[in-house]
């Protein structure tokens, strides 16, 4: 037996990384300083986890091979995809979630190490990688940002119900792999993921639940943030973690800059990271200041609400479940302008009813109805009921005057709303008519009173009359310069997203009394708040679209409106449309 064969094989130390293009200069820092604390004891396997980062960026990594360590890029496009669009990162780049895919994807594993890319090491990584864990999730160091802040500990303690000692960061941390993989860690986290959306620190905040009391809190040493703190010396210190804006290669003064710099000039990006910092002007430094403010605002807002516990504790409305079935069930058959919630019925005369409010009576009770729905929106708006997120696109209507047909995706009682809050900012102030089923007309209360009387159309498919007398009035109001909207899908859809099939009716009102269309489309996104409803309060966005020209060709104008309304829904979800 020869010297070679009786030579004991070296322990394999897998570390990962989560990475896209921006980050991949900073990446090489990290494992610059990696490899110079590295051990001849160990090999190291390096694995990077991307999905969008180019070939030359990748190929850059294959520099740190050498005898002890090995570079390993694992695309993750086809691992992610099904999930992508459950991912909450409004401040973060979504390859923070891959760390979660690694006790499944690497089975040969039973410990691992995920570090961040804004890292740099004063220590070698095998120290980490020896701790014992036994049956604990993870090894990991507290926040030390959190820790320093009362409104995160606020969020953390009140909100979470986790104590501030044991919420650790995510950015270093040693994985239990085996352990993870037998309770199903990655489906506990998704499962979590699905039922709740938390954006202060994703997917940090996720973790931090799932593994509360069972982490090995290890020293600060491996996970220190730039920030003074008395209770660890700099010698001590085996790993700086840029977090946050605290990044020299973004400012200038910040603590332990001068390890960063020092592996930054041994890579083939130094020249890049120079020529990037000199581009980071105040503004990005005031967006960077905001940024953290918001996130301050909403750990406030968090922990002044209900806690987590109770939040997930919360059941689902049956009647809410019946209506995502009904919707699932006739989206199945390719039905999409039928109800699938039941309106009241309306048995009364509507004959006489005044449509062009020319009575005094009218005039007052239009005056006291808009009245009471702003007051009503407003408290609404302020209990959170209705989140209006955005509104996109309010340019295409510079200058526009005149009368139009209004068209809007109808998916919310409240959507009308949305879209007269939303393109008052665009037109100025303006009365929003709008045609409604003469059903409404049954409702009680203020929904009641403002459906009867808000500049309401009412229309009733089992009286031919009253359609005809809606029509007229319809096209009087917008020859002479009033805004129409016109629900052209026909049903309200409770939270439905996708476009559905048009009808014609708003299309030949427009041709007929040519007037164009100023087509809207709202985008929804799940909010951080549960409903009474148990189901996530829906942010809105609205889209205003460019306006379709008057047409005589009413089939011309639908099927452009079609056409903004797809192409809205592909940019914002990802995904395709009803054809």
């Amino acid at each position: 037996m020869n010297k070679e064969a009786k030579t004991k094989e070296k322990e394999i130390i897998p570390i990962f990384f989560a990475v896209d293009n921006n980050y991949v200069p900073i990446l090489h820092v990290a494992i610059k300083s990696l490899v110079a604390q590295a051990s001849d004891k160990y090999k190291y396997n390096l694995h990077i986890l991307c999905d969008d980062v180019s070939p030359e960026n990748q190929n850059s990594f294959s520099v740190f091979n050498s005898n002890n360590v090995k570079v390993i890029i694992n695309d993750m496009s086809e691992v992610i995809a099904d999930v992508a669009r459950k991912l909450h990162a409004k401040y973060y780049a979504r390859a923070t979630y891959f760390r979660v895919y690694i006790p499944d994807l690497f089975p040969e594993y039973d410990k691992a190490i995920y570090l961040d890319c804004d890292v740099a090491l004063t220590g070698d990584i095998s120290e980490l990688f020896n701790y014992e864990l036994g049956d604990k999730y993870l090894g990991a160091s507290t926040c030390e940002i959190v820790n320093v802040t009362p409104v995160f500990i606020a969020y953390v303690e009140k909100f979470l119900g986790i104590k501030t000692p044991y919420y650790f960061n995510a950015g270093v941390f040693a994985l239990n792999c085996k352990k993870l993989r037998s309770v199903k860690f990655k489906d506990q986290f998704f499962e979590l993921l699905d039922k709740i959306k938390l954006e202060i620190a994703p997917d940090q905040d996720y973790y931090n639940i799932l593994c509360y009391g069972k982490i090995e809190l290890l020293p600060l040493a491996w996970n220190k943030i730039p920030i003074p703190n008395d209770e660890i010396k700099p010698e001590d210190i085996r790993l700086i973690h840029y977090n946050l804006a605290l990044k020299p290669w973004r400012y200038d003064n910040i603590m332990y800059e001068e390890i960063f710099w020092k592996y930054a000039k041994e890579t083939v990006f130094y020249d890049k990271i120079i020529k990037d910092k000199k581009r980071v002007i105040n503004v990005d430094k005031i967006k960077d200041n905001n940024r953290f403010k918001a996130l301050k605002r909403m750990a406030k807002n968090y922990a002044k609400g209900d806690t987590l516990a109770k939040i997930l504790a919360r059941k689902k409305a049956p009647d809410r479940v019946a209506v995502l079935e009904k919707i699932n069930e006739l989206e199945k058959k390719g039905v999409f302008d039928v109800d699938v919630e039941q309106d009241p019925t309306f048995n009364g005369d509507l004959s006489k009813f005044d449509y062009l409010d020319k009575k005094l009576t009218s005039k007052i009770k239009a005056w006291y109805a808009t009245r009471c729905g702003k007051r009503f929106y407003e408290k609404q708006e302020k209990q959170k009921v209705i989140i209006v997120d955005e509104i996109t696109g309010a340019e295409n209507l510079n200058g526009f005057n005149g009368g139009a047909v209004i068209t809007c995706n109808h998916m919310h009682p409240y959507d009308n709303y949305v879209v007269h809050a939303g393109l008052v900012k665009a037109l100025g102030k303006f009365r929003l008519w709008k045609i409604v089923r003469d059903g409404n007309w049954a409702f009680k209360g203020v929904t009641g009173i403002m459906l009867r009387n808000a500049n309401t159309l009412p229309i009733s498919e089992k009286n031919p009359r009253l359609m005809v007398k809606c029509m007229k009035a319809t096209r009087t109001l917008l020859e002479r310069g009033e805004k129409v909207l016109i629900y052209p899908e026909q049903a309200m859809w409770w939270n439905y997203r996708k476009p559905r099939p048009l009808k014609d009716g708003a299309f030949m009102i427009a041709a007929k009394a040519k007037v164009p269309i100023i087509p809207c489309f709202i985008t929804l996104k799940d909010s951080n708040i549960i409903g009474k409803d148990g189901f996530p309060v829906q942010e809105f966005t609205l889209n205003v679209l460019p306006p379709i020209p008057y047409s005589e060709d009413a089939a011309a104008m639908k099927k452009r409106n079609e056409e903004l309304w797809k192409n809205v829904y592909d940019r914002v979800y990802g995904g395709h449309a009803l054809a």
